[in-house]
C-alpha cells in the first residue's frame, strides 16, 4: 500500500488514544474531584458503559461484516461515528453546571456510553478493514504498527490538553 493511503488509515486512531486517555486517566478525577460527584457513583456509571460497550462490539463487527454498500462494507459506520463521536466525546467534558449528583451522574453514564458506542462503530469496522487492504502479513503488521503511533499520539494530544486545559 502506498504511505499516504495508509497515513490516512492510521490518522483515524489518534480519535481512539485521545478517548481511551480520557477515559482512563481522567474522567474518574473530573466527575469526582472537579465536579464532585462520589467516587461511587462516578465508578458505577464507568461500568455501566463498559458493559454496554462489551455487548455493542459483537454486534458492530457482525453488522459490519454483512453490511453491503456501495462504500463497502466497513465505511459507512466509520463516515456515520466521526460526528457523533466528536460532538458527545465534547458534551462529556462540558457536564451542565448545578445538577445534582444523581444528575450528574446519569448525564455521565449517558454520556460515556454514546462516546463508546460511537467509538466502537469506528474502530470494530476499521479493525476488520486491514485483512481487505492487504493479504499480506507484514503489511498488515506495519499497518497496525501505525495505527498504534497515531493512538499514542492521540493519547499524548489528551494528556496535554488535560493538563493545559481542563485541569
Amino acid at each position: 500500500l502506498k504511505n499516504v493511503t495508509v497515513f490516512a488509515y492510521s490518522l483515524g486512531t489518534v480519535a481512539k488514544g485521545i478517548k481511551i486517555r480520557g477515559l482512563s486517566s481522567f474522567l474518574m478525577l473530573f466527575y469526582n474531584q472537579v465536579m464532585g460527584v462520589p467516587a461511587a457513583l462516578a465508578g458505577t456509571a464507568i461500568m455501566i458503559a463498559l458493559i454496554l460497550d462489551g455487548i455493542t462490539d459483537p454486534i458492530v463487527g457482525v453488522a459490519s461484516d454483512n453490511t453491503p454498500s456501495k462504500w463497502g462494507r466497513r465505511h459507512p459506520y466509520m463516515y456515520l461515528s466521526a460526528v457523533p463521536f466528536a460532538l458527545t466525546y465534547l458534551l462529556l467534558w462540558t457536564p451542565p453546571i448545578g445538577w445534582s449528583d444523581t444528575g450528574l451522574v446519569i448525564y455521565m453514564a449517558v454520556m460515556v456510553i454514546l462516546v463508546r458506542f460511537f467509538d466502537t462503530l469506528y474502530e470494530v469496522p476499521a479493525t476488520a478493514l486491514v485483512p481487505e487492504l492487504t493479504p499480506d502479513y507484514n503489511e498488515r503488521t506495519r499497518i497496525i504498527g501505525y495505527r498504534y503511533l497515531m493512538g499514542i499520539l492521540g493519547a499524548l494530544i489528551m494528556t496535554l490538553y488535560a493538563y493545559k486545559v481542563l485541569f
